[in-house]
């Protein structure tokens, strides 16, 4: 009897350990449930190298809403748990309940189009949602100027920085970072390169040329913007001309095209190896999958990579982030698409005038006139002001989380 006692106690333990690898090597799951017997939600968690998050597709008197999490409910399934509604005036909005009720994030349908909640909040009285939870805080989607801070030619405002966030602005000879608390140099230069062509920040590692006064580089620098430490690449071996730009990053990897040897190539920080993937007879482009390509057709256009995306709506530029495509139409309006649901756009916020618009870490960053602003679920904020970005704007800066 005690036998089978121990038996049953390992096999117990066996099946707890066996329950505890599956949910720990758990990378993604679907379901679907009801709640509040008529509203229908369909949850997916996607988990891979990168990412780790909640989609939730919800359903509200035949009206559609998406919402997305961060995985900070330890896998668990059905992770919505109430849904606050408005139905008045035309106006539908949808607030999600979760079981780790710390999230604000509210979603209306005016006309059959999508809206984010900071796009709409002056337009409607949403009160009885906002309050709903009391640790809504409206002070987070206030643009604070008020505690300005300067470094050299650059004005920041620091109460709009998030604490781990680093902006890199390109000098001419040297990097400035800049966060909430101070800002420093990074020089990669003794004399002023006006255009940064080949300059590129790939995860807390800018990559750029150890430039000189020849035709030809031979070195790149791998900085550890972190640290604010360098090391050297050699680009001896394949004789990198001047008359070189950046098709693109991919899978952390920066990949840059040589006009003037008709030569592709693919640098890999992580191993610190320069790889020759092109030349003057087949090359490579990523549209969202690798492909041949005709290597005279970045002679000639200097050709970037880009994606794709098969939309219902126009728009004439687009950027992926991990769980979504974001883009914005002829008319300056701004949207987000997840990639699993591309029937329903997200309207996010419109803008009079804007150039180098980048999407970092979930957020879009943007240029107008003299600042540097960014958007994110708290809405347009000022980040750093320059007279400068008027003037040179082009890969003139970059966004780090750490």
């Amino acid at each position: 009897m005690k036998k089978e006692v121990k038996i049953i106690i390992i096999i117990f333990i066996m099946l707890i350990l066996i329950t505890f690898i599956m949910h720990l090597f758990k990378s993604y799951h679907k379901v679907k449930y009801v709640i509040n017997k008529s509203i229908n939600v369909t949850e997916e968690y996607v988990k891979n190298k990168k990412n780790d998050y909640y989609l939730l597709r919800v359903k509200i008197k035949d009206k559609d809403f998406i919402f997305s999490y961060k995985n900070t409910f330890n896998k668990k399934k059905k992770i919505l748990k109430d849904i606050k509604i408005l139905d008045k005036d035309k106006l539908l909005c949808a607030y999600p309940k979760l079981i780790d009720d710390t999230y604000l994030d509210i979603e209306c349908i005016v006309n059959d189009k999508l809206y984010s909640y900071e796009s709409i909040k002056d337009k409607y009285d949403l009160k009885d949602l906002i309050n709903s939870n009391s640790k809504f805080n409206k002070d987070k989607y206030k643009d604070d100027n008020n505690n300005k801070k300067s470094y050299k030619d650059i004005e920041v405002f620091s109460n709009n920085f998030y604490d781990k966030e680093n902006i890199m602005v390109y000098n001419y000879k040297d990097l400035i970072k800049i966060n909430k608390e101070n800002a420093t140099s990074i020089n990669f230069s003794s004399f002023d390169i006006y255009k940064n062509n080949l300059g590129a920040l790939i995860n807390n590692y800018y990559l750029i040329p150890k430039y000189n006064k020849k035709k030809e580089i031979d070195t790149y620098y791998i900085i550890d913007i972190l640290k604010e430490k360098k090391l050297e690449l050699d680009f001896k071996k394949y004789k990198l001309s001047t008359n070189t730009y950046i098709n693109g990053v991919v899978d952390d990897k920066l990949y840059l095209f040589d006009k003037s040897n008709i030569n592709q190539y693919e640098i890999n920080y992580k191993n610190k190896k320069i790889t020759r993937i092109g030349n003057n007879k087949n090359a490579k482009y990523y549209n969202g999958s690798w492909i041949n390509y005709n290597p005279y057709n970045y002679v000639k256009n200097e050709e970037k990579f880009s994606i794709d995306v098969d939309l219902d709506v126009d728009y004439k530029e687009i950027y992926e982030s991990f769980d979504c495509f974001y883009f914005y139409n002829s008319k300056n309006e701004f949207y987000k698409v997840y990639k699993n649901n591309l029937d329903l756009v997200i309207y996010l916020f419109k803008f009079d005038s804007f150039k180098e618009v980048k999407v970092i870490n979930n957020k879009i960053y943007f240029i107008s006139n003299n600042t540097l602003y960014r958007y994110d679920q708290y809405g347009v904020k000022s980040i750093l002001k320059r007279n400068e970005f008027k003037y040179n704007y082009n890969n003139i800066y970059s966004a780090y989380f750490e």
